[in-house]
């Protein structure tokens, strides 16, 4: 039997921190019944118990097991003649950022708290229906070193043990096919999780408990091909089967291949060597014919 949690309720309450959004079942299990039969007549069992169940949650802006750390729900901003019906990206819903820019001062935003050496900062996004072809683009930079974790959810707040994908300045969950960390350097992360699932993502930034004086912009988006197939070629967008979901891919030019124009098919070099050959050989044609209408 498959199940999230588990625990014997009549000595402890069973406590899930950290639940995923969503419909949750729950199945009550009897026991160790004993049962006292005097007669060899069928006996009705009847069992009497009572079943107390509640949902808690944190005000004012605040997530976590303990309500300590910051949470915001990021709004989708429509970019504007996107290369796919669903391009767009997210900011706050805040006065400390502005809708007309992509990206946002991650510092403004951060848990300021003295309880832990590391503090948490929580950004939730909806990914719309019939996008889940997209891809999320999420990207840091900073002018001085990173000193930030980010960790990715769906439907949850990620963890330290929990989470879904996982980046930092020195390692990554990079094992998956359907994340990408690429371009990073000490100051700048650059992620990419594609064909995101529809429906709530929590990303998580872990940093450290002081205030830094460095000034760092992050920005999440949704996008339709990765890299916007690096300029080696177009993005282009349909619908599935059903009509109900967009997808997009690249149409590389005649030198890149790969699901994102990445892989270097002919190099320069190989385009002159190809000329040549293709100039020899044509050449080497001609002399044969020409000898062959002399001899007519």
């Amino acid at each position: 039997m498959t199940h999230y949690a588990s625990g014997d309720i009549s000595s402890a309450p069973l406590v899930i921190k950290l639940p995923n959004i969503g419909r949750w079942y729950i199945a009550i299990e009897i026991l160790n019944k004993t049962q006292m039969r005097n007669t060899t007549a069928p006996m009705l069992d009847t069992i009497c118990f009572s079943f107390d169940w509640q949902v808690t949650g944190c005000l004012n802006g605040k997530t976590g097991t303990d309500c300590l750390w910051e949470a915001y729900v990021l709004q989708r901003v429509p970019k504007r003649n996107p290369s796919v019906p669903f391009e767009s990206y997210y900011v706050p819903t805040d006065e400390r950022a502005l809708l007309e820019y992509s990206h946002f001062s991650l510092e403004k935003f951060l848990t300021n708290s003295s309880f832990e050496q590391f503090a948490w900062t929580y950004f939730f996004l909806d990914v719309p229906q019939g996008s889940a072809g997209a891809l999320i683009h999420v990207q840091l930079k900073s002018d001085k070193e990173l000193n930030y974790e980010l960790y990715s959810k769906y439907g949850g707040l990620p963890s330290n043990d929990s989470w879904d994908y996982y980046a930092s300045r020195t390692s990554s969950s990079n094992s998956s096919v359907f994340y990408s960390l690429q371009n990073s350097t000490d100051s700048d992360m650059d992620l990419s999780i594609f064909y995101a699932k529809e429906g709530t993502w929590c990303f998580g930034v872990k940093h450290p408990n002081y205030t830094s004086n460095s000034q760092t912009y992050m920005s999440i988006s949704l996008q339709g091909c990765h890299r916007n197939c690096n300029q080696k070629g177009v993005c282009h967008a349909s619908v599935d089967e059903s009509g109900l979901t967009f997808y997009s891919f690249c149409t590389c030019d005649r030198d890149h291949g790969g699901f994102d124009c990445s892989d270097e098919l002919v190099s320069p070099n190989g385009h002159i060597r190809q000329s040549v050959f293709l100039i020899a050989s044509n050449a080497a044609a001609i002399l044969p014919a020409f000898w062959a209408l002399r001899q007519k």
